[in-house]
């Protein structure tokens, strides 16, 4: 019984390293995402500000 709970154990820790190192990767994503975006939006708003 004792083997089974250290797989457990074992797994469910794999499991959250996993989930860790997702949640980073997805919050990079996220972040490479938002500074394109931001990119974008602060070269228009440059482009229109040239503009005037």
């Amino acid at each position: 019984m004792p083997e089974v709970g250290k797989f457990c154990s074992k797994y469910t820790e794999s499991l959250r390293r996993k989930s860790q190192t997702f949640l980073h990767v997805l919050l990079l994503i996220v972040l490479r995402d938002f500074l394109v975006i931001f990119d974008f939006i602060g070269g228009w708003i440059f482009a229109l500000f040239l503009r005037m």
